[in-house]
């Protein structure tokens, strides 16, 4: 019998976390589902757990793989995958026991292509932050569903809040047919910024039908192992290359095309406060070569005017290149928002 619904699970380093998430995933209400752990060369003992899982629930099936990262370990997940809808959960993280039920049966009511639910993130152990979620459930068609995907990518000029709906494809439940249709797969993280925005984006474009559903199902944990001071450099280059794919894959679509300058614009500036923030003893030299990247003259479509006040700062900073004032404007920034949480 046919899966209702694969879940592709990517598994790395996380020896620690998989019982955690797979007890979330084995205990599911809806029991047609199928389980593919995706072992990545773990370093630790996650192949020889998966292969135990395997060989106790017959709904579990295990890919062993060279490393070749996150997007490529969904990929192969995606390859192997039955179901009627495909779902991603990360390894360290956990879903509600009804989670798959209530994506399904949300599926099939409303005939949807995707059906997406919403977010509780741990900003601190133990302390949990809830997205943005609606009221009821939504139904988007045709060209709801086009300004429900820019709206991901990046607001509109002149709103404050940078976006509206997470760029992230966990607790998506979607029809496996459409990405085969399209011969859709992920993007590698070691040459993109956001291999799941490009998905998601790829995905959207063919989208007839999105029912959004207000429950936050997913548990996106802090992992405190993964938390680092140093900063690297080619995060920005790989920035770039997203802008570029982005751009190629929205070409034609003026207000798309502006949203992603807004997105590549906003996530250099977390770029430049990560920086100012690290243990890099290169700061100020990094923070002009950055500066003085191309990308800001092909991002120029979006005005510094259509930003809010302390966007509108960063950004003219950083086309006047004033590496010393943003640096210190920079600095400023993380320690008010140090002062914030505490």
């Amino acid at each position: 019998m046919q899966p209702k619904i694969s879940i592709i699970v990517p598994v790395y380093n996380v020896e620690k976390y998989l019982t955690r998430c797979m007890q979330s995933l084995q205990n599911q209400t809806l029991k047609e589902i199928e389980i593919i752990l995706v072992d990545d060369q773990s370093p630790d003992n996650c192949p020889q757990m998966c292969d135990v899982y395997a060989q106790t629930d017959k709904r579990v099936k295990v890919i062993h793989k060279k490393n070749e990262g996150l997007g490529f370990a969904r990929n192969s997940g995606l390859n192997t995958a039955v179901g009627e809808y495909v779902m991603f959960v990360d390894s360290d993280d956990t879903i509600e026991l009804n989670a798959c039920e209530c994506l399904y049966q949300a599926a099939c009511e409303y005939e949807a292509d995707m059906v997406v639910g919403n977010f509780n993130t741990e900003i601190q152990p133990d302390i949990w932050h809830k997205t943005d979620q609606p009221e009821g459930l939504i139904v988007l068609h045709d060209n709801e569903v086009r300004q429900y995907m820019i709206d991901m990518i990046a607001t509109a000029p002149y709103e404050k809040k940078e976006r509206l709906y997470p760029v992230s494809i966990c607790i998506s439940c979607i029809k496996r047919s459409l990405i085969e249709k399209y011969k859709l797969r992920f993007c590698s993280e070691r040459e993109v910024a956001s291999e799941d925005t490009i998905f998601k984006t790829q995905l959207l474009k063919h989208v007839r039908t999105l029912v959004r559903i207000p429950n936050s199902f997913y548990y996106y944990y802090l992992n405190t192992t993964s938390l680092t001071h140093t900063f690297n450099i080619d995060k920005f280059y790989k920035l770039k290359t997203m802008h570029t794919l982005l751009k190629k894959e929205l070409k034609g679509d003026k207000e798309a095309e502006l949203r992603v300058d807004r997105f590549i614009i906003s996530d250099a500036r977390m770029h430049f406060l990560r920086l100012v923030s690290s243990d890099s003893k290169k700061k100020i030299q990094l923070i002009k070569e950055m500066m003085n990247d191309q990308i800001w003259e092909q991002v120029r479509a979006f005005k510094p005017s259509y930003f809010p006040i302390y966007q509108r700062v960063f950004y003219l900073l950083i086309i006047w290149k004033k590496q010393y004032l943003l640096f210190s404007y920079a600095t400023l920034i993380e320690k008010l928002k140090t002062i914030k949480h505490k």
